[in-house]
């Protein structure tokens, strides 16, 4: 009996630990995805600026 508590706690744990580490890659890439998007309009806005200015 203790030893079915301790393979379901186990494999409990697992699961969990499984989905908070899918769920840290999805944001992770979502992120990223972020990141690239501000530096492309970034990079946009910093060449408009330096055309005005010369």
């Amino acid at each position: 009996m203790d030893e079915n508590l301790f393979y379901f706690v186990v494999g409990a744990s697992v699961i969990i630990v499984a989905g908070i580490w899918i769920k840290l890659l999805m944001d992770n890439t979502r992120q990223e995805k972020l990141i690239k998007r501000y530096i492309a309009d970034l990079s946009i806005l910093k060449k408009n600026r330096s055309n005005r200015v010369h």
